[in-house]
């Protein structure tokens, strides 16, 4: 009789190592995949086993990766007055920018009678004011040009030195303040590498007869967004 309770009692504790090593062995698994079972899969007389969920070293690196945002770039505004006031025919330039050479001397017998405005090569040339492009033309001083005139054809404002005029814009076309006309260059006699823009102002009394007039300083009134030229 006591070997048969030996033997029975031998089975017993076999069976209980291998429950403790079974049951070690669950709880190792859940504390590194996380719980293999929850009341959701279980049903009473039956067990559905889960899947095992992933490991980290199991997912695709392109689930992993962020896409990058693409860097903000600022564009210089333009800033559009309503009121009677000139524009500053330059993109991005403010009037502290500004300098008045009007009254420089180009040679012996001449004045400026116009504003240099530096830019980058490039750099979009908007319409000072509401208006009407009366005439491209390209000369050995001015290089690339444009004459526009105000909506009441009494001034006619003239940009020089364009690297090129804009391609939506023809002779004839009614162009608003803002509108861009062209880009900055250095055509004409500018000096190779000095981009700028060559403005003018003059007070006209034929239309027809844009290149004649009395020419006004364009200083004060881009510097002075309330005051326009008569």
């Amino acid at each position: 009789m006591r070997p048969i309770l030996l033997k029975i009692l031998k089975r017993l504790v076999i069976v209980y190592l291998v429950f403790v090593h079974l049951a070690l062995i669950y709880f190792a698994a859940e504390r590194y995949y996380g719980p293999l079972l929850t009341f959701d899969e279980m049903e009473i007389g039956n067990v559905n086993a889960p899947a095992v969920n992933a490991t980290p070293a199991e997912y695709e690196l392109s689930d992993l990766m962020i896409e990058p945002t693409p860097a903000y770039v600022p564009t210089p505004e333009i800033v559009f007055d309503p009121r009677a006031g000139l524009l500053i025919p330059v993109l991005g330039v403010t009037a502290a920018q500004l300098t008045d050479s009007y009254n420089d001397e180009r040679g012996e017998d001449r004045t400026h009678e116009a504003i240099d405005i530096a830019a980058p090569l490039g750099t979009p040339v908007l319409a000072a004011a509401d208006g009407t492009i009366a005439k491209f033309h390209d000369s050995e001083a001015g290089g690339i040009t444009i004459h526009q005139l105000n909506t009441s054809q009494t001034l006619v404002f003239y940009y020089a030195h364009l690297q090129r005029r804009a391609d939506d814009i023809t002779e004839g076309s009614f162009v608003r303040k803002g509108t861009t006309i062209g880009y900055v260059g250095d055509t004409g006699n500018a000096g190779e590498g000095n981009y700028h823009l060559h403005f003018s102002i003059a007070k006209i009394s034929d239309p027809s007869r844009y290149f004649e007039g009395t020419y006004l300083n364009p200083f004060p009134y881009l510097i002075d967004p309330n005051l326009a030229p008569q």
